[in-house]
């Protein structure tokens, strides 16, 4: 290995230390930024740098390379904890507020509900009388035919 090989090595190892560095200091500090420029300023390297290291890696890993997937890593676990976070503080107001929705809405249901038993009841009345009427047809007409049939009329 020559003198040239053994420097670019050393630049190389480096450079990994201090973007391992800064992606710990990213990850440990919610308030910096989980981006590729916040971890190239950090590292301070070139962005450059850590899309060529991506770049490199991304063709053994399959998707983002190593600096850009700690990145990814680091946003989905924020992400997580602030849609945790936000469940948790809800206030008070915002938990009445919530639930005087919720019964609006059971109210306009039950409303409905009550309106749509009534038209059933009146649309069952209404068969009530269309069965009576029918029946008392079914019985006229009995009668006439076996009045027909005794005058033989009708075989």
């Amino acid at each position: 290995m020559s003198a040239f090989d053994a420097k670019n090595s050393e630049d190389f190892e480096l450079v990994t230390s201090a973007i391992n560095a800064a992606l710990a200091q990213i990850e440990r500090n919610p308030k910096l930024p989980a981006t590729q420029s916040s971890l190239a300023k950090q590292a301070k390297v070139h962005r450059n740098t850590i899309r060529n290291r991506s770049k490199d890696n991304s063709l053994i890993q399959g998707g983002l390379g190593w600096p850009l997937s700690e990145l990814e890593r680091i946003k989905r676990e924020r992400m997580a904890g602030a849609v945790a976070s936000a469940g948790v503080k809800k206030s008070e107001k915002d938990r009445i507020v919530e639930l005087e929705n919720q019964l609006e809405i059971a109210r306009r249901k039950a409303g409905h509900w009550f309106h749509r038993v009534i038209d059933m009841k009146r649309e069952l009345e209404n068969l009530d009388v269309m069965k009576q009427r029918n029946e008392t047809r079914i019985k006229l007409l009995t009668e006439e035919n076996n009045r027909l049939r005794a005058l033989k009329v009708v075989k």
